[in-house]
């Protein structure tokens, strides 16, 4: 049903160009003959010949382009490795310096393993002989020590005069170096000293052929992701190289073992020996006829040979041969000439137009329109060409102008980055600075070359690097990490306390990762200074509490001996006197207690003496303790009860948690209204217990909550109802809670009351 569909759809949009094929066949049909085929098979095979050595020589010259690039490539890698300056000052050092410095020579090989072997993986090993040739280092040590003077490469390197930059290609040869017995090239450069006055001997790179033999083979492209390689659906299309003796040096379909052994004696090594290309039909060494194309490489004197077998090449022409007889040649030619004229007028004409204006719009020229007098479907296609023009030329505009919005963005960029408050370093994942912005420059005194040519390790001191690496770790796993406190070390060898932010960033299938680092050092001087003072203000209320406490109890005693009436009794007025006396002296006590607890937990760790409390009996407890000022002002205090038979213990230090309840129920009682409420609940919530102390007292200004579990803070109406408390309760409440692993929190409405929770573990029994 569906295929019924396509070929209804299909021949609506194709029926006036089928009727105009359908007159021109009928007209061609009715009049040939079975000789005028067999005519045009011979004359087809002589085109078919053609367009095969064509198609051989364009794979010749494609594979000629990879061959030149890929020699290109390792002579140019060859310069780069002689221009690179830890070598030449290490071989001058290694040659210069009488008893050979086996540190030098050992920290050269690892360079050259590491940072040179291992960006290109046709590079077998690498050599650095001197110019008598020893080996004086390599890739692998036991290479080291060897005399190459008697091998032909280096008797020919040696009649070289090579100057700075340039480069000496060996021929092919069984390689016998670096534990390998395959063919390779050796790519050589000279060595010379900074000043390039003197000839320090040569740096040589081992080359496999393995990177040409895959091209070659198509194998390459398989690799790569084609489905097929350079040989396709061609089963004895035939690839392979010739050195200038004349014998095989990359495998061929029927030579995979005689490398640099089978001697290749075609017309095409012999035209290249003359330094001419040529196509040419020949038997090979094995006797099978194939048509070929050639190419030369006189530099090094190689032929590259495309072979492909004549039975496979004429293999359609051959089977057309034995089904067709000679009839028809004429009247073939004349129904030819018919069809090319109706071809011309009302196809190919039509699709010359079409290529030319396509041609036009591809160089860019938007503005072009094709115009087709046709009206059949190359003047449907035209009108679409025109449309799609039209297109163009919009989307063009539009990435024009994206192209100049990515470059303000780009602008602003620079801007930023390099205006950043913050030094910034880019890196790669390994660490690796890749880019680093004006302030990184100055804050740590290196150069930004220098910074650029460094690892993110080499700016940390000694103490925090190993922090600082396993850091890093968890950034390439989080995608950000932030490490505070840590020192970097400047140029100068100067300490510089900063604070480091990583990111990990991707762009397209690339990771990098960002550090801003921020100078701290002033915060950091603060911060000493500030626990320079604190410590002194500790020392100086250690020494005026115990300065103080003893005379204040003293006058407390003889307070209470007064009021007591052991000396005699006194009148109202001054035993009212005594009384305010005796209450300021005791508030005074309470405050120094206060400072020295306060004093404690910042100091050492809260010791906490823990048993199992019953928490419901531990708050009724505590809450009668408080009737007499409960009475005075004339406030209710209700406990909650649990249900029956429940009990919530937690493990706690009563007299600490009482301290704590005393000073909750003691702040609702001081700061509630007379005739009030004081309501406290005990809730179990999971595995805590949580009690509440509910107030409708003068509550806490919004603008003050985040500070009231500071030291000395107290809320500014508090301070104005009751001036002399310490401001130390909820410090040292807050400070038991969280020693128990529990939490205190609030919440207050200015003017109508403060509730305080109270979070404790706990197990139910």
């Amino acid at each position: 049903m569906s295929f019924c569909i396509l070929h209804f759809d299909f021949y609506i949009f194709t029926v006036s160009i089928i009727t105009k094929f359908i007159i021109l066949f009928v007209i061609i049909f009715s009049i040939i003959s079975f000789g005028v085929f067999y005519f045009l098979l011979g004359y087809s095979e002589i085109n078919l010949k053609k367009q095969v050595f064509e198609d051989l020589t364009v794979l010749a010259e494609a594979e000629e382009g990879f061959i030149i690039t890929f020699l290109e490539q390792i002579k140019g890698r060859a310069v780069d490795f002689s221009s690179d300056g830890l070598i030449r000052e290490s071989v001058e050092k290694i040659i210069t310096v009488k008893n050979q410095p086996q540190d030098i020579v050992n920290e050269l090989n690892v360079h050259l393993r590491n940072n040179k072997q291992s960006i290109d993986p046709t590079i077998l090993g690498i050599l650095i002989i001197d110019t008598n040739g020893k080996v004086i280092a390599s890739t692998d040590e036991r290479e080291i020590g060897f005399d190459e003077s008697v091998d032909e490469y280096f008797k020919n390197l040696s009649q070289t005069n090579l100057t700075y930059g340039s480069v000496y290609i060996s021929d092919v040869f069984i390689a016998s170096h670096f534990n390998t017995r395959d063919p390779v090239l050796m790519v050589a450069a000279p060595l010379f000293t900074v000043d390039k006055s003197i000839k320090l001997g040569y740096i040589m790179n081992e080359i496999s052929l393995s990177e040409i033999n895959k091209v070659l083979s198509g194998q390459k492209q398989i690799e790569l992701g084609a489905l097929t390689g350079t040989r396709g659906r061609r089963t004895t299309l035939n690839i392979y190289l010739v050195n200038k003796d004349g014998l095989l040096i990359t495998p061929s379909i029927y030579e995979n073992e005689g490398l640099l052994k089978q001697q290749i004696d075609s017309p095409l090594v012999e035209a290249c020996r003359r330094k001419e290309e040529t196509t040419s039909i020949y038997k090979n060494h094995l006797g099978i006829e194939v048509l070929g194309a050639s190419m030369c490489l006189p530099t090094h004197g190689w032929t590259l040979v495309v072979g492909l077998s004549s039975e496979e090449a004429f293999s359609v022409i051959s089977d057309l041969r034995k089904e067709v007889l000679i009839s028809g040649s004429v009247l073939l030619v004349i129904l030819i000439i018919i069809a090319v004229l109706f071809l011309y007028y009302f196809i190919i004409r039509n699709i010359l137009n079409l290529k030319r204006g396509a041609k036009i719009i591809g160089a860019g020229n938007f503005d072009y329109e094709i115009k087709l007098e046709s009206k059949d479907e190359f003047g449907d296609l035209a009108n679409d060409f025109n449309i799609m023009t039209r297109k163009l030329r919009e989307l063009f505009g539009d990435i024009k102008a994206s192209s100049l919005k990515i470059k303000e963005s780009e602008e602003k960029y620079k801007i930023m980055f390099n205006g950043a408050v913050d030094a910034i370093f880019i890196s790669d994942a390994e660490g690796n600075f890749l880019e680093v912005n004006e302030n990184a420059i100055r804050m740590t005194g290196y150069k930004a070359g220098e910074l650029l040519a460094m690892n993110h390790l080499q700016i940390y001191s000694k103490e925090d690097m190993a922090r600082c690496q396993e850091q890093f770790k968890v950034a390439l796993q989080k995608n950000i990490c932030f490490i505070e406190n840590v020192s970097i070390l400047k140029k100068n060898n100067q300490i510089l306390p900063v604070d480091i932010g990583i990111s990990l960033l991707r762009y397209g299938n690339k990771e990098f990762l960002q550090f801003i680092v921020r100078d701290v050092s002033e915060r950091v001087a603060l911060e000493e200074h500030h626990k320079e003072i604190d410590h002194i203000k500790s020392q100086f209320i250690n020494v005026v509490s115990h300065q103080l406490r003893t005379p204040l109890n003293s006058i407390r005693w003889n307070l209470e001996v007064l009021l007591g009436g052991d000396i005699g009794s006194f009148k109202k007025d001054q035993e009212k006197f005594l009384k305010t006396v005796y209450l300021n002296n005791q508030n005074i006590i309470n405050i120094i207690s206060d400072l020295f607890l306060a004093l404690e937990i910042e100091e050492t760790e809260i010791g906490l003496k823990k048993e199992a409390v019953d928490i419901e009996a531990l708050l009724s407890s505590v809450a009668e303790g408080f009737k007499n000022s409960l009475a005075i002002k004339r406030i209710k205090l209700e406990v909650g009860k649990l249900k029956s038979g429940k009990i919530i213990n937690v493990d706690g230090d009563k007299d600490k948690l009482t301290q704590v309840f005393s000073r909750l129920i003691d702040n609702a009682v001081k700061y509630s209204k007379e005739d009030s409420k004081i309501t406290i609940k005990i809730e179990k919530i999971d595995n805590s217990a949580v009690v509440s102390f509910i107030d409708s007292g003068i509550g806490i200004p919004v603008g003050e909550h985040p500070a009231l579990f500071s030291k000395f803070f107290r809320a500014s109406n508090a301070a104005v109802m009751h001036p002399n408390a310490s401001g130390l309760g909820l410090f040292i409440s807050k400070k038991i809670i969280e020693a128990h692993h529990g939490k205190i929190w609030f919440v207050s409405t200015e003017g109508k009351g403060t509730t305080f929770f109270v979070s404790l573990p706990s197990s139910e029994f």
